[in-house]
């Protein structure tokens, strides 16, 4: 079907009429551009006309076009408005006559019919004759004037097919990106705006040109949309060839509900680094879930139907980087997933700080790997293993030294505070002190939100105090820090209503010292949600920050007076300046009792350590132990091994000269004592000493392999900038989460 049937067709009608004729089209729902256009038929053997498929035709000049489901309907109307114009009648209003006579014109009739009178004038039209209507009144006629601004030469333009195509395609980003409906782009108020910008544009260029010869109906667009769609996929599927191929590309899965519908929806977004150090991050789909409990089969299941289009066969092929719902755990078992960092940490700090009845024998909840509240992942599926069964399958823990354990009187108390779980009796008074505060804080929010006095807070030089959640991961800290800076105006706005017992014992440098103790929890998590850049590396670094800042009181302060108090936002310093010697008791406890549970909660990958070494910044692991240090360069020596291609001979390699040491201009951040300050003797030594050989020489002589030339490479570049040219198998295995 092409242009040259359609000419065949439109020739036969026009010399052939006995064999060949227009019928019309009966359907009555059809836009007004059908005025002018019927079917091409051609005569059968019966002598009944048969509709030839896949053309239309005009009634009057026998044009005939192609028309099927993607064709569009603006040269339809092109071609209607020149064969069946449609004459616009001038409006003429009258100003002393209160009532206005009307004008229509009439397609229906199929005879002609003239009549004047003395209030109105019609004609009707018919296929082959055109109608007017006019009006008279005996009062006096006044015209509408357009001003000078409505005035404008239109110039009739040919719009290319490509520059079509464009449109189309930018209309249906506008469309499906933010889901707005296809009838926006048929919309007389957005036509008029675009139709303004090109006014606009006109006034430099001095041309214009009509903006529905290139914007398209929704119907048009919306065709368009399948083959927009195809198109991006291939797109994107050539995008993703390379890293899927070199094992560098990362998916993250994670569910949604809408509590509306109650659906509940499964997302993945892709991350990756491209062959050109390019770092990507791709939200793929979020499309509802297709089966009704989220087992760990029916989860992979759907993964897999999903990134089929993909070419992705097995989840083996990429990266996995999740949460710790119990479904993702169970599922991802075999596929050695990375877990969210950021979350285990909020489980710990929520959990270790619950409150507590002090009138029941209660637990005091830690940490609980099957959390059912922060994540919607985590509510289904009894039958989906436990977080702590899997994690001796799924994680490749660095060796750690095993301490002597010191004999002291205090043991016993460290004991207890290594514990996951404790009961009641185990807590001292001090610590019960701080619980009964906490929870008294959140009595106070309660009452301040019933009462609906926030606004009353915020008038007597206060901030309107915030509510705790338990799936906001800073909602504690954040209500604490509000009744802290809102403290005497709280206080006093209770006390007019009488609620003594809400501030009876409540306990301000217990609070100040509380919010000190969470501010640091609070600005690691701001470090690691970093959105759309690399963050594994980080993980390392905070946990080894967060560490160092909870060993001392002194520290913590320091900690906190250097990287979290900004000069707008101040924890009343004058206020702490007067406690900088003296820690309470119960806090004390508590921020121990954190220091101990990061090593036991927080059991990091060896992939964390080699993302942290990967980075040129921090490649000497610096405040890790010597064993962490070798395990790391020994598992990054296996991929390289993985990487060495078969029968490769080695290559002699003289140790470079040290280069001219280069000054960067770095900031004052969190993660500067972290970074490297060596020479290359210092690098050399270090690596004669290690007990292991290069894995990618076979024989025995002293060679530099290509990690260890990575190591003493004294240039610090960002990662991911294309710096390790000279090292292709290390920018292969930084590329990959490993």
């Amino acid at each position: 079907m092409n242009q040259s049937e359609s000419r065949n067709i439109q020739r036969r009608l026009l010399f052939e009429p006995s064999q060949y004729q227009v019928i019309r089209n009966e359907s009555q729902k059809g836009p007004l551009w059908w005025r002018a256009f019927g079917f091409p038929a051609k005569i059968d053997d019966k002598g009944e006309f048969q509709r030839i498929e896949g053309f239309i035709s005009c009634l009057k000049c026998k044009n005939t076009q192609i028309h099927n489901k993607s064709s569009g309907t603006k040269r339809y109307k092109k071609h209607a408005d020149k064969c069946y114009p449609i004459i616009n009648e001038t409006v003429i209003s009258s100003s002393s006559s209160s009532s206005s006579s009307s004008s229509s014109i009439d397609l229906t009739s199929s005879s002609s019919s003239i009549d004047l009178t003395s209030s109105s004038s019609s004609i009707d039209l018919t296929s082959s004759s055109s109608s007017i209507t006019i009006s008279s009144s005996p009062s006096s006629d006044v015209s509408i004037q357009p001003t000078l601004h409505q005035m404008g030469f239109i110039k009739s333009t040919k719009v290319s097919e490509k520059d079509v195509k464009k449109v189309k395609d930018s209309s249906v980003q506008l469309v499906c990106g933010n889901i707005r409906p296809f009838s926006v782009l048929s919309d007389e108020g957005f036509r008029h705006l675009a139709q303004e910008c090109v006014l606009c544009m006109a006034c430099s260029t001095l041309m214009m040109f009509d903006i529905n010869d290139i914007l398209r109906c929704d119907k048009t667009i919306s065709r368009h949309v399948v083959t927009f769609a195809d198109a991006e996929r291939e797109k994107l599927k050539e995008l993703l060839s390379i890293p899927l191929q070199q094992h560098s590309l990362t998916i993250c899965p994670d569910f949604w509900t809408d509590p509306y519908r109650k659906i509940s929806y499964l997302g993945i977004t892709i991350i990756m680094v491209d062959d050109k150090c390019s770092f990507n991050s791709i939200d793929l789909f979020c499309k509802p879930f297709a089966y009704k409990t989220k087992s760990a089969e029916n989860v992979v299941s759907s993964l897999l139907n999903c990134l089929n289009f993909l070419g992705i066969d097995s989840l083996s092929d990429v990266n996995i980087v999740c949460d710790r719902g119990s479904n993702f755990v169970c599922a991802f078992k075999n596929f050695e997933p990375l877990f969210c960092y950021e979350q285990k940490k909020h489980l710990k700090k929520s959990d270790s700080i619950n409150t507590i009845d002090t009138s029941q024998p209660a637990l005091l909840k830690v940490e609980d790997d099957n959390h059912n509240e922060t994540q919607e992942s985590s509510t289904e599926d009894s039958e989906v293993s436990t977080d702590n069964d899997c994690d001796d399958d799924m994680t490749l823990l660095v060796a750690k030294k095993t301490k002597k354990p010191i004999k002291k009187s205090t043991s016993s108390k460290n004991d207890s505070l290594a514990q996951i779980k404790i009961t009641m009796d185990q807590i001292p008074s001090s610590a019960k002190h701080v619980l009964r505060t906490l929870n008294k804080c959140k009595k106070i929010v309660k009452y301040v939100k019933q009462a609906g006095i926030n606004n009353d807070i915020k008038e007597k030089d206060g901030i309107t105090l915030h509510q705790s959640c338990i799936v906001r991961w800073l909602s504690m800290s954040n209500l604490l820090e509000s009744i802290s800076t809102s403290f005497k105006a709280t206080k006093r706005l209770l006390l007019s209503r009488n609620q003594y017992s809400l501030v009876s014992d409540l306990d301000l440098p217990t609070i100040k010292q509380l919010v000190l103790v969470l501010k640091s929890l609070k600005h690691v998590t701001s470090l690691v949600q970093t959105g759309n850049s690399p963050s594994l590396q980080m993980v390392l670094l905070c946990n080894l920050s967060l560490k160092h800042a909870l060993s001392s009181h002194q520290s913590l302060l320091d900690y906190v007076n250097k990287h979290c108090n900004s000069k707008s936002n101040t924890l009343h310093n004058n206020e702490i300046e007067e406690n900088e010697d003296y820690e309470l008791e119960g806090i004390k406890w508590f921020r121990e009792r954190f220091l101990i549970l990061i090593d036991e909660i927080f059991c990091l990958d060896v992939r964390h350590y080699c993302a942290t070494l990967l980075n040129p910044k921090y490649k000497l692991l610096k405040f890790c132990t010597k064993g962490e240090r070798t395990r790391c360069h020994e598992y990054i020596r296996q991929q390289l091994k993985i990487l060495t291609d078969v029968g490769t001979t080695a290559k002699s390699y003289k140790t470079p000269s040290e280069p001219q040491q280069k000054v960067f201009k770095t900031a004052d951040t969190i993660f500067a004592c972290f970074e490297d300050d060596y020479s290359n003797d210092e690098v050399q030594n270090d690596l004669q000493d290690s007990p292991y050989e290069s894995d990618e020489y076979e024989f025995n002589a002293v060679q530099f392999d290509e990690l260890d030339r990575y190591l003493i490479l004294n240039t610090v570049k960002p990662p991911y900038s294309g710096h390790l040219s000279d090292f292709p198998k290390v920018s292969t295995i930084q590329r990959c989460p490993l």
